[in-house]
């Protein structure tokens, strides 16, 4: 990322941190860092400043990280089985094209899980409706699809799925 940090001072609760902005993932971001704190991390993929990202946020407001807690421990802590893994389980690392390819799957067929059963084995309430047969799944779908399109607001812009309507 490349930042442009500016002159921008101001105090976030007992620390100075100063102002930075990048454009990053399709949005644009002003970041919040402290070098009192001299750790060149922050939320998510942000990293790189002179100092600790006590605040993020993107100018049209989706996305808004605020540190809560900093506490310095007196001893460091293994959290190669939590941070590194999924509890001790390798992750199994995938494309962005796979990854997309597997929503996109689960927009076009969001009920695929039920295509090999029998009607009336299986039941579920979606939205206060019983949901027994495969036709009810179809009548279902668009809704669920549209909910999809609705709720979904990546962090990054430029690798965002395009849902067909």
């Amino acid at each position: 990322m490349k930042w442009k940090i500016s002159d921008s001072i101001k105090n976030y609760n007992t620390y100075k941190v100063q102002k930075a902005e990048t454009n990053w993932g399709g949005r644009k971001w002003i970041a919040w860092f402290s070098t009192e704190i001299p750790i060149a991390e922050g939320p998510y993929k942000f990293s790189g400043l002179p100092g600790l990202i006590m605040q993020l946020l993107d100018t049209k407001n989706n996305f808004s990280y605020n540190l809560v807690f900093f506490k310095k421990m007196d001893s460091e802590f293994d959290t190669h089985n939590v941070v590194e893994t999924n509890l001790g389980d390798p992750p199994i690392k995938i494309t962005l094209m796979q990854y997309q390819k597997l929503l996109l799957n689960t927009y076009n067929n969001p009920f695929s899980q039920f295509e090999n059963m029998k009607n009336t084995d299986w039941s579920f309430l979606i939205n206060g409706k019983e949901i027994t047969t495969m036709e009810g799944l179809k009548e279902i779908t668009k809704d669920n699809q549209l909910d999809i399109r609705k709720r979904y607001n990546p962090i990054e812009l430029d690798k965002a799925v395009k849902y067909p309507k």
